[in-house]
């Protein structure tokens, strides 16, 4: 690897940081990448917030019920019927 990443490099390495820590070397190269390059720091928060909503959705999905259904109660499931008419 060269000292200074391509955009290309860097994507992989702003995904890869997503699940694993960086080495030294790689989070230097994509330091320096990202203090030269705009547009990656644009995909490196763009990456974050992807993440960051599959997690949100994730948790949610844990709090469902194991049978799946949406359990609402008489009267809520009533005033979402009305708002719809």
């Amino acid at each position: 690897m060269s000292s200074i990443a391509s955009c290309k490099e860097a994507s992989r390495l702003i995904s890869d940081s997503l699940e694993r820590p960086l080495s030294f070397a790689e989070n230097l190269q994509l330091t320096v990448h990202l203090g030269l390059c705009h547009a990656c720091t644009q995909t490196q928060r763009q990456f974050k917030t992807l993440k960051n909503i599959f997690n949100h959705y994730a948790k949610l999905a844990r709090q469902l019920p194991p049978d799946g259904k949406n359990h609402l109660s008489a009267e809520a499931s009533a005033r979402i019927k009305a708002s719809l008419k």
